[in-house]
């Protein structure tokens, strides 16, 4: 799956530097604020495969990525490769897996974002709104996991945001944008050795950057 989204992403960047020299091709890097959601709709595998967890609480945490796009000329539509990191650790807490109590230490954990993003603007100068939606390749990482070590895990999952940009010229402009994140991941032993969980994550990120506009 890593070969595939590194492969993905190449095969789109050289697809925009391919495209019409009359394109409105842009690049960009963002920063901002995670917000997860529990990790939801537990499941045990293992040892406590089938029986219900509660939701596993995350921390919030910062953000940071970038961005390559291009859209058409006189076009409302375009297409962006996207990709981001955040780190919403696992907080120190009890949870329940069927009436029993297991008790988590905290864990460090790391989700990079791979996505293809197609989205719609507002031809509007100088504030231009601006919706998108894509599929993302999620990497999930959790370390210092009990029994020891890490554990990694690779889903195909939404990325989805809306936006505005402000242009101060014909290239340069600021952004504001509202992310929505979703997959579906796996990790082993993490509970307890032969123990694991499956479950949703889902997060919400208020990020903002600055975009190169070539024209």
């Amino acid at each position: 799956m890593k070969r595939l989204a590194i492969f993905t992403a190449i095969l789109a960047f050289a697809f925009l530097l391919s495209s019409n020299a009359q394109a409105e091709l842009y690049v960009g890097g963002e920063a901002g604020y995670t917000i997860p959601n529990k990790f939801s709709s537990v499941t045990g595998t293992g040892l406590f495969s089938g029986a219900h967890i509660s939701d596993i609480s995350l921390k919030n945490s910062l953000m940071y990525g970038a961005r390559v796009g291009y859209f058409l000329p006189d076009q409302w539509l375009g297409f962006e490769v996207e990709g981001f990191s955040t780190t919403p650790h696992l907080k120190q807490q009890t949870v329940s897996a069927d009436g029993l109590l297991v008790t988590f230490t905290g864990t460090h954990v790391r989700v990079t974002t791979v996505a293809l993003n197609v989205v719609a603007r507002a031809k509007l100068r100088p504030l231009q709104p601006y919706v998108g939606a894509g599929p993302g390749v999620f990497f999930a990482r959790l370390s210092e996991v009990f029994p020891g070590g890490s554990r990694t895990d690779t889903a195909l999952g939404l990325n989805a945001f809306v936006g505005a940009r402000y242009f101060f010229n014909e290239q340069v402009a600021l952004f504001a944008e509202y992310k929505y994140n979703r997959a579906s991941f796996s990790f082993p032993d993490v509970l307890l050795p032969g123990g694991g969980v499956d479950g949703t994550y889902s997060a919400n990120i208020f990020n903002g950057g600055i975009v190169y506009h070539f024209r």
